[in-house]
């Protein structure tokens, strides 16, 4: 496992290291991972947990798939607490979150 804050090798291996298929798959994730983003942050903001939650779920598996698996990491702690309705864990968590998806969108977009 690397410490990058992204890894690109799980990626790789599931679209057989297609350049176009990678390209596709990154594309698709930095656009849903942006919308993504802003509703989890309105979720917390409006202090509504479980969508908060599901919404964390879902980004959970994007990051895992993209190699961000540090990202992936928080989103399963935002997916947890979230679904415990824990709004101020959610809200602290938040801001880890928006940092290493900061990371991550400027290796993507460095690729």
């Amino acid at each position: 496992m690397s410490n990058a804050p992204v890894d690109m090798r799980f990626l790789a291996e599931m679209t057989d290291d297609d350049p176009a298929a990678m390209a596709e798959f990154l594309s698709n994730f930095e656009v849903s991972a942006q919308r993504t983003t802003l509703e989890l942050r309105q979720a917390c903001m409006a202090g509504l947990p479980l969508a908060a939650g599901d919404l964390a779920h879902r980004l959970k598996s994007a990051a895992r798939w993209v190699g961000a698996t540090h990202l992936g990491e928080i989103c399963a702690s935002l997916e947890k607490a979230g679904h415990a309705g824990q709004i101020e864990l959610l809200r602290d968590l938040m801001v880890s979150f928006e940092e290493e998806m900061r990371i991550v969108r400027q290796v993507l977009d460095q690729r």
